[in-house]
């Protein structure tokens, strides 16, 4: 329906080479961060969702097979939860900045030895 309205009324839009950018670039880390929590709960929820789901389908009789299931999305579950520990505690870690040239330059030297 829009394209028939751009022809019928004429044209709405400014012509030229738009790019689409971010609003504020320094803000680009923060919301790439927020991104990330929202996707690793997000999962988190669907993990837990489909424990309680296949729990209580496997709780009705004549689906007691589903409780293998159950078990293998709470084997899932229980791994989730040891790897969001694991990321957590790889975020919390400090890194100091070097100072000197010399820290620099072994840091770099280092780093692109590994």
């Amino acid at each position: 329906m829009g394209i028939l309205a751009s022809t019928r009324y004429g044209k709405q839009q400014v012509p030229g080479r738009w790019v689409m950018v971010p609003k504020d670039l320094p803000q680009a880390p923060r919301r790439r961060r927020n991104r990330l929590i929202r996707k690793r709960r997000q999962n988190f929820l669907r993990l837990v969702v489909a424990a309680l789901g296949t729990l209580t389908l496997g709780l009705i009789p004549g689906l007691h097979v589903i409780l293998y299931a159950n078990l293998a999305v709470d084997v899932l579950l229980v791994g989730y939860v040891v790897q969001l520990r694991r990321w957590h505690t790889a975020e919390q870690k400090v890194v100091p900045l070097p100072t000197t040239r010399e820290e620099i330059a072994t840091r770099h030297d280092a780093s692109a030895s590994s």
